[in-house]
């Protein structure tokens, strides 16, 4: 049933007649927009005449976007927007809900809930203050204690009441509550959200789009006092994707949104359902798999919904841990989709050389870099500055990344490189890799906390994360979640693997070298075909 699915949305030829394209801001746009980069993930396209007149009416029109109006143009805003430099939008949510949307009567709401009958009740008072007591609501009583007091507040509000037998996990209560549910939209919310009046309608117009499956809300973290951990939890909690739309995928520049608030055809739910063996990441397999069936899942963060934060540090950071626990079964659901960090071989040379204090290597390698990929861009009017720009955005990218994965992933060798700070530069170059990109985040953040207090809540959050994903590779055996996906240079790369293959082959009655040479050819081939900018 999926891939009949997949196979007919790979050949829709392109975005509905009448939906809106937006740009998206990160775009860099060269040579009168015949040249684009950015997309998700990262790329860089040369459009024709047609094409770069198509793409600079879509950013002139700015959060409006413009209306596909021909065949052609459909299958244009496809292609933009399939590689992320495009997606759908329009300006107001007066825009939003028009007569073609569709309305309350329309869709199910479904709400998992595990002992929280007070908050429970909190949000099916906001859901029918919005709703006008129209919507059909769902409660899934996913084993709690205080069952007479779930069915009480369900039925109170004229709430259909699903009670399973025993806690079975987020998972399982979704798919338990979509499994009745007879709208042909679902709404999915968790019980500590707090939703927005009409922030249901306002996603519909995506669903004009026959291929969508998905949409997602930016979910915020309501203050309910002045704590340290609620006004970090305002910015920095882990269920917000940020300010900007963006299209999920796996691989992609926003890899999954979480499932505390989504909108969700029922055809998606009727061949694709939760994972009921995980207690976590389950939201984060079901985007895959729905991504892998050929839907699209999109993120509007202009449509919010509220969100509690946890009772105490204590609860949050255990909290933390469990999303990091799922490393290892997302790994072995998805092989090789969860590196910690996927880095450029000559952004790892660089780095090498400014910590180990080899300034000179360091420049000559960024030289190397930039003037190779020129020579790959030399059909460009201006190659060297492009080129230098690239690598420049490249160069910043993966050190956030490798800054991340030192007080995440990889948070002992942090540590050692935090204590050695006293007694060596090395250290101290280390450590400014580690923190320069919290420092970065805090002044464009406009933190409510100082820099002291958020750096430690900061440092407090990837530890508990980077903890949890070592403890279930450690625990399943599965390593690939801690091992960062390094692309080494095409040029050194093939040179590597003849020098390889000459030597096995010299070595011809040796066993061993002739596998590590076909290890060598499949693996370093394969990354260096997808090193995205790398020369």
């Amino acid at each position: 049933m999926e891939d009949s699915r997949t196979n007919q949305k790979s050949l829709n030829p392109g975005v509905p007649i009448g939906v809106f394209v937006s740009w998206d801001n990160r775009t860099r746009v060269r040579s009168g927009y015949r040249i684009l980069m950015g997309g998700s993930p990262w790329r860089m396209i040369r459009l024709d005449d047609r094409s770069a007149a198509f793409a600079r009416e879509i950013h002139a029109a700015g959060r409006l976007g413009v209306s596909v109006a021909s065949d052609w143009e459909s299958k244009a805003a496809r292609e933009l927007m399939a590689r992320g430099f495009v997606y759908p939008g329009v300006a107001t949510a007066s825009e939003k809900i028009d007569k073609s949307s569709p309305k309350s009567a329309d869709y199910c709401v479904v709400i998992p809930v595990l002992d929280r009958a007070k908050q429970l009740a909190e949000l099916l008072n906001l859901v029918r203050i919005h709703d006008g007591g129209v919507a059909e609501i769902i409660v899934v009583d996913d084993g709690s204690e205080n069952a007479a007091e779930i069915a009480e507040v369900a039925t109170a509000f004229g709430a259909r009441l699903v009670r399973l037998p025993s806690n079975k996990g987020p998972g399982a209560a979704r798919n338990a509550g979509a499994h009745i549910a007879s709208k042909p939209f679902i709404a999915f919310l968790d019980s500590d959200c707090m939703p927005t009046a009409m922030w249901v309608e306002q996603l519909f117009h995506y669903f004009k789009d026959p291929t969508v499956g998905v949409v997602a809300p930016r979910i915020k973290t309501i203050a309910e006092d002045s704590s340290v951990l609620q006004q970090f939890e305002v910015s920095r909690s882990s269920l917000d994707m940020g300010c900007f739309p963006d299209h999920v995928k796996k691989g992609g520049r926003l890899s999954y949104v979480p499932s505390a608030a989504l909108v969700v055809r029922r055809e998606v739910m009727d061949c694709i359902n939760f994972e009921e063996s995980m207690r976590v990441g389950e939201d984060v397999d079901f985007m895959w798999r729905v991504s892998e069936a050929g839907w699209c899942v999109n993120y509007d963060p202009s449509v919010f919904v509220q969100h509690r934060s946890r009772a105490g540090l204590r609860s949050w950071f255990v909290r933390t841990f469990e999303y990091g626990t799922s490393a290892a079964l997302l790994e072995s659901r998805h092989p090789d989709s969860l590196a910690p960090a996927r880095l450029s071989g000559w952004n790892v040379g660089i780095l090498a050389g400014l910590v180990f204090d080899k300034k000179v290597g360091a420049l000559m390698l960024a030289v190397i870099a930039s003037g190779t990929l020129a020579c790959r861009l030399r059909q460009l009017p201006r190659p060297i500055p492009t080129a230098i720009q690239i690598a420049s955005y490249g160069l910043m990218a993966d050190i956030e990344q490798v800054g991340r994965l030192l007080r995440r992933e990889w948070w002992p060798v942090g540590l050692g490189i935090l204590a050695s700070v006293p007694k060596s530069k090395m250290g101290r170059r280390g450590v400014l890799i580690m923190f320069a990109p919290i420092i970065i985040d805090w002044r464009l953040e406009n933190q409510r906390l100082d820099l002291c207090r958020y750096a430690l809540m900061r440092c407090a959050q990837d530890l508990a994360y980077g903890s949890g994903v070592i403890n279930s590779a450690v625990r399943a055996q599965v390593w690939r979640p801690l091992q960062p996906e390094v692309s080494y240079p095409t040029v050194i790369t093939s040179r590597v693997i003849s020098s390889v293959r000459e030597f096995g082959h010299k070595l011809g009655s040796s066993k061993t070298f002739p596998k590590f040479s076909r290890f060598v050819s499949k693996r370093w081939a394969s990354d260096a075909s997808s090193s995205g900018y790398t020369p």
